[in-house]
């Protein structure tokens, strides 16, 4: 299946427009930043997208975060603050190194964020993947994770020219070991607490 790009979602690169909810100096601030990262058009299949976060997406990731059931699967298992999730937010923005997507879910003509994932500690042709999410449990087992993954595998392939996504998960974690497998990871080594896996050029074909 083809997957294309679509201008669908606002470009984070508008950084102003996302930060309406904020005082005018905060905003005159930030107007001032300017991002390092590669533009990347949000991207769909069927009826699910991503697109990178912006301002206003970072307090739903921070109450997702903060929910236990997918706080205690982070190596950083504390709870994140508003201040904390905004200064992270202000280093996020700046790191070319780091691209976060929200997962975005359509359904009754009504598209809504439902978890979010990312590439990030890219170093050449290699990049961390990680801090996977699924905010709404609902979405869970309907394959949309998946679907998203595969969507961020053509961003890899194609815009970032990567060819080794790379990442560790607590082995108490079935559901999601499970998941990575299926996505074509496999084991490179473990320890006491953490399964290591790699991913050698990232197929974006969804069957």
């Amino acid at each position: 299946m083809i997957i294309k790009p679509e201008f669908l979602f606002i470009r984070c690169a508008k950084f102003v427009q996302c930060c309406k909810k904020l005082g005018s100096k905060k905003v005159s601030f930030l107007a001032k930043m300017t991002s390092s990262k590669k533009h990347i058009a949000p991207i769909s299949n069927g009826n699910v997208s991503i697109r990178l976060i912006c301002e206003d997406d970072i307090e739903i990731i921070r109450n997702w975060r903060n929910n236990d059931e997918i706080r205690l699967n982070f190596k950083n298992s504390d709870i994140i603050s508003f201040q904390q999730q905004r200064e992270w937010f202000l280093k996020y923005y700046a790191d070319s190194t780091d691209y976060f997507f929200m997962i975005l879910f359509e359904e009754n003509q009504s598209i809504c964020p439902v978890g979010a994932v990312a590439l990030y500690s890219i170093l050449d042709t290699k990049a961390e993947f990680g801090r996977c999410m699924m905010g709404n449990s609902e979405k869970r087992n309907r394959g949309v994770f998946f679907k998203a993954c595969k969507l961020l595998f053509n961003i890899a392939n194609f815009q970032l020219a990567l060819s080794e996504l790379k990442l560790e998960v607590f082995l108490v974690n079935e559901r999601a070991i499970h998941v990575y497998k299926q996505l074509g990871f496999v084991e490179t080594g473990r320890d006491e607490l953490f399964l290591f896996m790699r991913l050698l050029n990232p197929s974006c074909e969804i069957t």
